[in-house]
């Protein structure tokens, strides 16, 4: 659990800071009339509330939005819990996501309805909107990226049949490697062995010359000694 709140503390922060701009904007621009970026996007009074979804779907089903989200933010959180991603594109989309849909839960437990205030002024029959609603579309839009062009799932059964493979081939290599270290010492140890026997031959032929040149002297001493005595 540590580690899932280390590794999802920029997570936590984006979903506030997403939250936090999503009620700001709503408090000082909700019913106001004024342009934001000229020619592009503004903001005008629109009378009542947005009592459904995205584009006014599902309109005056307020507790079966409400329900929705939740059970929709509870399987994300589980998700996450889950996959342990780290992938930073990942954490990103899925915190705007989650902090958009939490802005318009809040206006929809607290007021009944979502505040919708910003509008194209080149697309005027577009649906008025809000900073969650832009925040929800940016963080799909990086999840979709994230989905086709990031994401590797590491528990496929071709990685599964790859690793395997692999496996079997490097198996043998290893065993060959192991084979020669073991044979290299044996081989020493034979070589020393018969170091040692020849050592040991050569020891035994200089005792046997010693012993039989003594015993040649002692002949001849002998000899020697028997002349001797035959002349007295």
């Amino acid at each position: 659990m540590k580690e899932f709140l280390k590794s999802s503390i920029y997570k936590i922060i984006i979903v506030f800071l997403v939250i936090a701009a999503d009620l700001i904007t709503k408090e000082f621009l909700y019913a106001n009339n004024c342009p934001i970026i000229p020619g592009l996007v503004g903001v005008r009074s629109v009378s009542g509330l947005n009592t459904g979804g995205a584009f006014s779907m599902l309109s005056g089903n307020l507790w079966l939005l409400i329900l929705t989200t939740c059970v929709f933010i509870v399987l994300v959180c589980v998700y996450d819990l889950w996959a342990k991603d780290k992938n930073v594109l990942y954490g990103i989309a899925l915190s705007l996501i989650v902090g958009g849909a939490i802005g318009n839960f809040i206006d929809r437990i607290f007021l009944g309805g979502v505040r919708d205030f910003l509008y194209f002024n080149f697309w005027q029959t577009f649906p008025t909107f809000n900073v969650a609603d832009c925040f929800l579309f940016v963080g799909t839009v990086l999840m979709i990226i994230y989905a086709i062009f990031v994401y590797r799932p590491k528990d496929s059964k071709k990685e599964k049949v790859a690793e395997t493979v692999e496996k079997t081939a490097e198996e043998p290599k290893n065993k060959n490697l192991h084979s020669t270290e073991k044979t290299k010492p044996v081989k020493e140890e034979k070589s020393g062995s018969k170091e040692e026997v020849q050592e040991k031959k050569e020891k035994t032929s200089t005792k046997n010359k010693k012993l039989e040149k003594t015993q040649k002297d002692d002949k001849v001493k002998t000899s020697k000694n028997n002349s001797v005595k035959s002349k007295k």
